[in-house]
């Protein structure tokens, strides 16, 4: 009968031992943290998002073609347009002259300029 109380309470101990609480207690989860990206103010690069966005909205016929005004296919004549994040925010002088571009893209633009207009 002893024999038996011994396992019985050997039994419990081990039990008790093994719960729940105790096994995270001795091993933590691993939480990976990763930070949330922007796409519309970080990474920026002219290669991937703004060469494409003066294609298609500033390079055009009549406008920054290299024939009527300043190339903005050419990277350096858009690098160096000082007035280019002013001009497409500007609702009443908006550029492209048919209105503000979307609020992403414009931001774009502008975190490329504030990053120091690489050519990258």
């Amino acid at each position: 009968m002893k024999k038996l109380i011994s396992m019985s309470v050997m039994s419990a101990i081990v039990i008790a031992a093994c719960t729940k609480d105790n096994y995270e207690k001795d091993h933590p989860k691993v939480v990976i943290k990763t930070a949330a990206i922007d796409t519309c103010t970080d990474s920026i690069k002219y290669s991937v998002q703004i060469k494409r966005i003066m294609k298609n909205n500033c390079a055009t016929s009549g406008c920054h073609d290299g024939v009527s005004q300043s190339n903005f296919n050419d990277y350096s004549t858009v690098a160096s347009d000082t007035s280019i994040v002013s001009r497409m925010n500007d609702a009443s002088n908006p550029m492209p002259q048919s209105g503000l571009l979307d609020e992403c893209t414009r931001n774009q633009v502008k975190a490329w300029v504030k990053a120091g207009a690489k050519n990258n």
